[in-house]
């Protein structure tokens, strides 16, 4: 997907955007879970200042906070404490953040459905489709990533406060050799976003070219390619195992420096230690305390290392919904605007161009008028400009240069709902949603009941092959609609434009793609569907045309022949030509 140039995201605003937009709704769960993490901190870090007190016990009972008896009490106590708050924690914060990806993805869904055509092309769907699953699911994980490093963080505040409370000194002079790990923890962080926002990207490709692949498999072994197809695959997934040891060995690199300086740490400590031994009598206690806390901060340190990398993985994520998420349509219904009011499905182009955004110039100061009740046809080469046309009428995209009216109305006046609703469409590739056959006509009309769904199957044609289905008109398809002929889902595209009923009717090559015995069925009942309607025709086989009130022969983005048949053959131009190769074409078949 085209989007706009990316704003520059930080680790602080992207959570924090997270935070506020999809945490917050679940904010009950998710407060619960940061005070039970504090509690697990408390919990957890009360076992350095215990072990202290159980040492200070076995040597100086006089001066122990309890008695060495109660000892195994206290630390049931507080392994109890802190497992019970462990789990509630886990569970909370799951709901929340599992809440929260099904909302990211539904918000990125509903950008998708609603973004203009021109920037939805510039990006393949499966590439699209990455971002639902692999983008949604690192910026989500990521998120859990960030509480369980605030879960550490509190485990960390918490014992070293027990740990002042022993010797304030020692823990300082702990705390100060372990600070010497951040500043490489952080360059690691920030070599880990950019590495993680080219794997993300990576993962769109090779998304994209599997599907490419699938999609394309009729071809690739018909035309012996699999070994090519296997190649450019291969090439792909090798840049992206790159890309992912480059990760490895990023996060690797945090484990020596971390054991290294609490290495260095516990050395520093006993050094103190051996020198104060005859001067405090509680030393030895305060050391076994002390190192008890070090062996509760240092797994979590190391790990908080591990987890900033996974956060800057997160915000190079977060990058990518964002940017989709921020970018602006650019056709949606201007303020003020009317409902279109189409009695009578006039549709007039005047002077009308469109380039796409990369500069190519798709139509060029294009003017017709199709009159109430008229039939005209489209008919060129492949990217001569007919398919822009037919955009242009519902504002799939906008003209660039002149107006596109209704009734006199500009569709960019008018409310993109009601300009819509004036419009039915019979694509080539009739394409039939999940649900029942009934539900696949009713799309066309929402609101409309099971006699007038019926009515319009009747109309065109379709009624004999759905109640022929094992459960009639509550059969259930797939999009894909296996079950179904070509011919059948064509009918089923007609019957929904039938029950629609809007004035202006876009037929879009409805028949190139059926055998003659499926074409005249279908033509029989888009016979029945143009009657008293606006028409608007793109047509390849230009036997299906011949009776169109007039046509429109296009040509490198302009109309450079127009008029009924007979006058296009007496002309002797564009459409003689056309016409004459088809027929010959036809000639031979037959032969």
């Amino acid at each position: 997907m085209a989007q706009s140039p990316e704003k520059p995201i930080t680790l602080w605003s992207a959570y924090k955007r997270f935070l506020w937009v999809w945490i917050w709704p679940h904010r009950g769960k998710f407060i619960t879970a940061v005070v039970l993490a504090m509690v697990v901190a408390i919990a957890t870090g009360a076992f350095a200042k215990v072990t202290q007190q159980i040492v200070i016990a076995l040597t100086e009972p006089e001066q122990a906070a309890f008695p060495l008896a109660w000892a195994p009490a206290v630390i049931i106590l507080l392994a109890v404490v802190r497992s019970f708050a462990t789990y509630a924690k886990q569970i909370l914060i799951n709901a929340a953040i599992t809440g929260a990806a099904q909302q990211m993805q539904i918000d990125l869904y509903k950008k998708f459905l609603w973004a203009d055509m021109a920037t939805l092309q510039d990006e393949a769907s499966a590439s699209s489709a990455a971002r639902f699953n692999n983008d949604v699911n690192i910026a989500t994980g990521s998120a859990q990533v960030v509480f369980r490093g605030y879960s550490m963080m509190t485990i960390i505040l918490s014992t070293l406060a027990f740990m002042v409370s022993i010797n304030w000194q020692l823990t300082l002079a702990f705390v100060a050799v372990l600070s010497l790990a951040v500043g490489p923890i952080l360059q690691i962080g920030k070599r880990m976003r950019r590495l993680s926002s080219r794997n993300q990207a990576q993962v769109g490709v090779v998304t994209a070219g599997v599907a490419e692949g699938l999609t394309s498999i009729r071809l690739i072994r018909t035309y012996g390619l699999e070994d090519r197809a296997l190649d450019d695959a291969s090439e792909d997934f090798a840049k992206l195992r790159k890309l992912k040891l480059k990760q490895v060995d990023a996060t690797a690199r945090i484990i020596p420096i971390t054991e290294l300086l609490g290495g260095v740490a516990v050395a520093a400590l006993l050094t103190v230690i051996v020198i104060f031994l005859n001067e405090d009598e509680n030393i030895i206690a305060d050391f076994v305390g002390l190192l008890a806390g070090m062996g509760l901060i240092a797994p979590q340190s190391q790990r908080l290392g591990k987890i900033y990398t996974k956060m800057q993985q997160g915000v190079a994520a977060m990058a990518r919904v964002y940017a989709v998420l921020d970018e602006e349509a650019e056709i949606v219904s201007k303020p003020g605007a009317e409902p279109l009011v189409a009695t009578r499905g006039e549709v007039v182009f005047d002077g009308v161009s469109f380039a796409y955004p990369d500069g190519t110039l798709a139509l060029d100061s294009v003017s017709f008028t199709v009159s109430t009740g008229q039939t005209v046809a489209f008919v060129g080469r492949s990217g001569a400009g007919k398919s822009t046309v037919f955009n242009l009428i519902p504002r799939l995209y906008d003209a660039t240069q002149g107006r596109v009216l209704i009734d006199g109305q500009d569709v960019r006046d008018v409310t993109i709902e009601s300009l819509r609703e004036g419009l039915s469409l019979v694509s080539q590739d009739s394409v039939l949603l999940s649900g029942t056959l009934a539900d696949n006509i009713r799309f066309g009309r929402p609101g409309a009941d099971d006699a007038q769904v019926i009515a319009a199957a009747q109309a065109a044609s379709a009624d004999a092959f759905i109640t022929a289905q094992p459960e009639g008109y509550a059969t259930k398809i797939t999009p894909e609609a296996h079950g179904l002929s070509g011919g059948q889902r064509q009918r089923m595209s007609i019957a929904r434009a039938m029950l629609r009923d809007a004035p202006i009717l876009l037929l879009d090559e409805p028949t190139s793609a059926l055998d003659a015995e499926a074409e005249a069925a279908v033509r029989a009942s888009l016979d029945r569907l143009t009657e008293g309607k606006t028409t608007l025709v793109i047509a390849h086989r230009l036997a299906t045309i011949l009776s169109a009130d007039q046509i429109m022969v296009m040509d490198a983005g302009k109309i450079v022949e127009r008029g009924t048949h007979t006058e296009l053959l007496a002309l002797g131009g564009i459409y003689a030509g056309l016409f004459k190769l088809q027929f010959e074409d036809a000639q031979a078949s037959a032969l």
